[in-house]
Parts: structure tokens; C-alpha cells; sequence
């Protein structure tokens, strides 16, 4: 047998939407004589149906309205489908299956809906261009302290090599001039001069 409703059902936030639902069931074969003595002719209706819709308002009513659109909707059949047969199953019923066909909203808020999901988008979206923004600066500030470093080094060893290059000018000229020097060195200073002008 089946049950089919089209129902206004709650959201989380208060909205109402408009779901269209299908219970597919049976009445137990050894519970029968029980359902029709205790139940009646109606029972489709007192038992079934009005239970039926009580989980289908309850289940919705957990749910934020687009994460209706956006949830796995064999998820919600499962949860109503469980709630239903622990709802009937005692009372001679068995849950053979829950078809959710569709779910709609009012025009004005289904546009609400989908400019809030448009907004979140553009959030987690700005969010990634931050982060990205960030690394790169990141990278950038990590690289200009690497050519830092290797200019400091260039400069360091250019100073050293500068200042051997002139001492040997230096030793260069002292050689070819006609006067007479003492050059002393420790190795490591290019030179100490005794040049003595008047002496030839």
C-alpha cells in the first residue's frame, strides 16, 4: 500500500517548504484481524498516515532549509524510514520503503536560499584568495631573506678580495719605485711601509 502526501513541512530556521512524499507499507498478515478489531476500516488514516506525517514534519524540522537541497536525500528517506517503523511497526505495520520526490520552497525563498549558498560561496572563496595571498607573501618574504643573505655573502668575499687587490697595487708600485722600503707583513694585512724618500 502506499501513503502519499504532499505536505508543508518546518525547517530548522522556521521556513516552510513543500515536500512531496511517498510511504510504501503493509499491513503484517499475522496482525490483521488485531489492526481491523483495534483500528477499523480507517486505520490507513488514525495509525498510518497521521503518524507518517509527525516524522516527516519532525525529520525536516532538523534541517536548515538548503541543506535540504544540498543532503543526500537517501538520508533523510532513511531517517524518516526509521522513525516511521519504530513509530508502526508495533502496531501491526511494516515500513517497506520512503520515496522523498521532491522538496519546494516558495519563489521568494528559494532566492533567499540561494542568495545566502551564493554568499557563502563568495566567502569560502575570499577566504581561499586570503590564504593564498598570505603564502605568497610568505614565499616572497622567505626569498628576499635568501638574496639577503647571498648578497651579504657576495659583499663579505668582494671586501676581502677589494682589499687584497689593493695591496697588491700597492706592493706593485712599492717595487717599481727607486726608493728604498721595508715592507713588513703578518700574512694577513697587506703591508706596513718604511719608505724612506730621501734615501736612493
Amino acid at each position: 500500500m502506499e501513503a502519499l502526501n504532499t505536505l508543508d513541512v518546518p525547517t530548522k530556521e522556521g521556513l516552510t517548504v513543500v515536500a512531496e512524499i511517498a510511504l510504501l507499507y503493509h499491513v503484517k498478515p499475522e496482525m490483521a484481524s488485531n489492526v481491523y478489531v483495534k483500528y477499523g476500516m480507517n486505520y490507513k488514516e488514525v495509525i498510518v498516515e497521521s503518524n507518517f506525517r509527525a516524522v516527516v514534519r519532525h525529520i525536516s524540522a532538523s534541517y536548515m532549509a538548503k541543506d535540504l537541497f544540498a543532503v543526500d536525500r537517501k538520508k533523510i528517506e532513511k531517517d524518516i524510514f526509521d522513525e516511521t517503523e519504530a513509530g508502526i511497526g508495533d502496531k501491526g505495520f511494516e515500513v517497506d520503503a520512503v520515496l522523498l520526490k521532491s522538496i519546494t520552497m516558495p519563489p521568494q525563498i528559494f532566492q533567499a536560499v540561494e542568495n545566502k549558498l551564493k554568499a557563502e560561496q563568495e566567502s569560502l572563496q575570499m577566504d581561499f584568495v586570503i590564504t593564498k595571498q598570505k603564502k605568497e607573501a610568505e614565499r616572497m618574504q622567505i626569498e628576499a631573506e635568501a638574496i639577503k643573505k647571498y648578497n651579504q655573502t657576495i659583499g663579505e668575499s668582494l671586501s676581502d678580495i677589494m682589499v687584497k687587490w689593493s695591496g697588491v697595487q700597492v706592493l706593485k708600485g712599492l717595487v717599481t719605485s727607486p726608493n728604498s722600503k721595508v715592507i713588513i707583513t703578518d700574512g694577513k694585512s697587506p703591508m706596513i711601509i718604511n719608505d724612506s724618500p730621501n734615501n736612493k
